[in-house]
């Protein structure tokens, strides 16, 4: 099994574990902080009589993620320089 598939099955056993269903904490009590973002990407139309603006944005959401937490070495065969940093 490649070492990118015997990742994605540990992930998706934690949360099997966990009984997780939408909110990726341990104890459901716990809060999450999410960063989001938003950047304008394109205008595509503009009704000034209605007053409404048509546009292309991008969201992006941020957070934390309890149960995706992994450590490189143990799923790849090759050594990293950064072997010892948690990855998220």
């Amino acid at each position: 099994m490649s070492d990118e598939k015997r990742l994605i099955k540990r992930l998706l056993h934690r949360y099997e574990r966990a009984g997780v269903v939408g909110r990726p904490v341990l104890n459901q009590s716990q809060t999450i902080h999410v960063n989001y973002g938003l950047a304008l990407i394109q205008i595509l139309d503009l009704d000034e009589k209605n007053q409404v603006l048509t546009t292309n944005v991008w969201s992006r959401y941020v957070s934390r993620n309890a149960l995706s937490v992994y450590k490189p070495y143990v799923f790849c065969r090759y050594k990293h320089a950064d072997d010892n940093r948690t990855h998220r």
